[in-house]
C-alpha cells in the first residue's frame, strides 16, 4: 500500500496517504487454553490489530491462539471446522 501512495489528506500521521495496519490470528485447538471460542479468537485478533497500530504504518502483526478440545466441542459447527487442525497440524 505504501508504495501506492494514495492521497488522503485527512491522514496527517500518514503523511497524507492511505496506509494499512493489519490484525491476523491462527487459532489451534490444543489442550491449554484459557477463553472462549469465538470471543477469544475476536479478542487475539483485535490484539494483533492494535500492536500493528501502535508499531508504526503499513505493517501487519499476527498472533496464535490455542484453543482446547472442550472449548472447540461447544463452538458452532461452522467455527467447529474452521478451527479443527489442518494438513500439517497436529492435535496431542
Amino acid at each position: 500500500m505504501e508504495g501506492l501512495r494514495l492521497p488522503h489528506i485527512g491522514n496527517p500521521e500518514g503523511d497524507g496517504f492511505v496506509t494499512v495496519s493489519v490484525g491476523v490470528t491462527t487459532a489451534l485447538s490444543a489442550a491449554g487454553g484459557t477463553i472462549t471460542v469465538p470471543e477469544s479468537l475476536l479478542l487475539t485478533v483485535d490484539g494483533a490489530l492494535y500492536k500493528a497500530k501502535q508499531n508504526g504504518r503499513n505493517r501487519i502483526e499476527s498472533s496464535i491462539l490455542f484453543t482446547p478440545e472442550s472449548k472447540l466441542n461447544n463452538a458452532s459447527p461452522a467455527v467447529a471446522d474452521r478451527m479443527a487442525p489442518g494438513p500439517g497440524l497436529h492435535q496431542e
